[in-house]
């Protein structure tokens, strides 16, 4: 267990102190205090101390979240304290070294990940896959649980990495999209129907532009559960695919039951009640393998807990129950 003292209680202390009090023990960090100079009024799940209280306390390091005034604290510390240089270090430092946890889109290994997502009762009680709160979002690079998974089936389960191959992406995940344009050695296309977003072409996916039998792999992650016309959606996706090409499809998911839609629900609380979104259309259910079957695709399913072990699945901060489809033409 690394006992650590947070020194600074600014934005980098308080996002640092909320990752490890929420993850807990399987972060295999102790904080021991949170630390500042100058008076802290709120209230913390832990100690509040100042500096002169360092001499009672034993711990592995001191990690100080501002950057701007590292040297100078660094300095205070050892002159004022007699604390050894070795034991004082900036947060990113401390970030970089730690092995708790490693994101495969970029590279970086670190000691916990930080809080992401949004709050619904359906996400709960319907224990929606790909839904909701959780602390799994990378320090470094931003990327969430569900695109490294997606990352991990690209690099492992295709060779889009290792040929020159055409690519069509939806919605792009920006993580993921950067990886692609500095590895993949094809045509990369990105692709959204928002004007605002900084993609390549403006595309509708129930009515794509481009000739049949166009690419070898169509990226559609988290973009179906907006789409009303599904079938027209899976229809469009399939003509531009070549003889063979594969979709690398997910979605949010509930195990427990069949896949939910009612035309009767068109308001955006209706959707919230009842897809945990206001803009959901629908919540896929058990019966996705055989819905996907259905647009005349074969289906592959590489879900979490089936492809790595449970100290994999720990360390990359992953869902157990998530899932990629690789839909083959």
């Amino acid at each position: 267990m690394e006992k650590v003292i947070i020194y600074g209680m600014g934005i980098n202390g308080q996002r640092l102190m909320n990752s490890v009090f929420n993850i807990g023990k399987d972060s295999e960090i102790e904080i021991l205090a949170l630390m500042d100079k100058a008076e802290i009024k709120a209230s913390f799940p832990y100690p509040v101390l100042y500096p002169d209280s360092l001499v009672q306390l034993s711990y592995d390091y001191i990690v100080v979240t501002s950057e701007q005034h590292y040297e100078e604290i660094k300095n205070e510390l050892m002159v004022k304290y007699a604390i050894q240089p070795k034991k004082i270090i900036l947060w990113r430092t401390w970030l970089y070294q730690s092995k708790n946890h490693y994101c495969c889109l970029c590279g970086h290994t670190m000691p916990v990940m930080l809080k992401f997502g949004q709050e619904s009762p359906v996400f709960r009680s319907k224990k929606i896959v790909g839904g909701g709160i959780r602390w799994s979002r990378c320090v470094f690079c931003g990327s969430l649980d569900r695109n490294r998974w997606v990352q991990y089936v690209l690099e492992h389960q295709t060779d889009i990495y290792t040929r020159s191959t055409s690519v069509l992406h939806f919605a792009p995940e920006p993580m993921i999209r950067e990886k692609l344009r500095a590895e993949h050695c094809g045509e990369y296309i990105t692709a959204d129907i928002n004007a605002e977003k900084k993609v390549d072409r403006i595309e509708d996916i129930t009515n794509i532009s481009f000739p049949d039998d166009t690419f070898d792999f169509i990226i559609c992650n988290h973009v179906m559960e907006h789409i009303k016309a599904e079938a027209k959606a899976f229809s469009e996706l399939k003509r531009c695919l070549k003889t063979g090409g594969k979709v690398i499809f997910s979605v949010p998911v509930c195990w427990e039951q069949k896949t939910a839609e009612d035309d009767a629900v068109t308001s955006e609380e209706q959707r919230l009640i009842e897809y945990g979104q206001k803009d959901h259309v629908r919540l896929y259910g058990n019966d996705l393998k055989q819905r996907l079957e259905t647009h005349g695709f074969k289906v592959s399913m590489y879900r979490v807990d089936q492809e790595l072990t449970k100290e994999e699945i720990k360390r990359m901060c992953l869902i157990p129950e998530d899932t990629v489809w690789i839909l083959e033409k």
